[in-house]
């Protein structure tokens, strides 16, 4: 009986740490794809400048302005992989309650529109 709850929980112990590593690189994805982001960012708006003086045709825009999203694209969805593999965590570990979120997750939840607040659309002018 005594090998049988050692294997679980050697079991047990393996999953959780798999899914801890899991949320781990995706954290660090994180960074990585807002690095890129910014790149990005700043490559659309010198092709955008360029652009509107006449110095850079239109599909080097259109290409900057795809290469951008993408990357935006990127990083967000970096952002919930994250979340999604730290819900995972939280599960492996059964330490989430579904029926009652203390004070304090309803309160980061309510926050989350102003920490993470909407972004104005582009245009091309400067």
């Amino acid at each position: 009986m005594n090998a049988y709850l050692e294997e679980v929980n050697t079991e047990i112990e393996m999953r959780v740490r798999s899914v801890v590593n899991n949320a781990i690189a995706k954290y660090f994805m994180i960074e990585k794809s807002y690095k890129s982001l910014f790149a990005e960012a700043e490559n659309y708006q010198m092709v955008k400048a360029r652009y509107l003086v006449g110095q850079a045709p239109i599909n080097q825009l259109v290409d900057a302005q795809d290469l951008y999203f993408k990357a935006k694209n990127d990083a967000l969805n970096s952002q919930y992989e994250f979340f999604k593999e730290l819900l995972w965590v939280q599960r492996a570990l059964m330490s989430v309650n579904w029926a009652k979120a203390s004070p304090k997750a309803k309160e980061w939840m309510l926050n989350v529109p102003n920490v993470l607040p909407e972004e104005e659309d582009f245009t091309l002018s400067l």
